[in-house]
């Protein structure tokens, strides 16, 4: 029998939860690219922050509104709020 939430261990079952995963994937090269070479791209700092709180927002919202229950996005949520905090710090307390 097939229930229309799959669970834990699945992956994303919503097109919210699939977007907001493969944001997360996306934030995770160019916050490592960021972190090697701040501020030579400082047009790449503000990237990290608006690809971060997409992803915050879309697995937030695949979360609370449309029921997905993936471990992936209970998972990389805290990384996409790690990321978006550290680029917020990064523009108002540059090194």
């Amino acid at each position: 029998m097939k229930t229309a939430y799959p669970g834990f261990w699945s992956p994303p079952s919503t097109t919210l939860g699939r977007l907001g995963l493969g944001l997360s994937f996306l934030l995770i090269p160019l916050f490592l690219f960021n972190l090697k070479y701040p501020l030579q791209f400082p047009t790449l700092i503000m990237l990290p922050l608006l690809i971060g709180l997409l992803a915050e927002l879309f697995s937030f919202l695949a979360l609370v509104w449309k029921h997905d229950q993936s471990w992936l996005l209970w998972l990389l949520a805290p990384l996409g709020l790690f990321a978006v905090l550290f680029s917020v710090g990064q523009v108002l307390f540059p090194l």
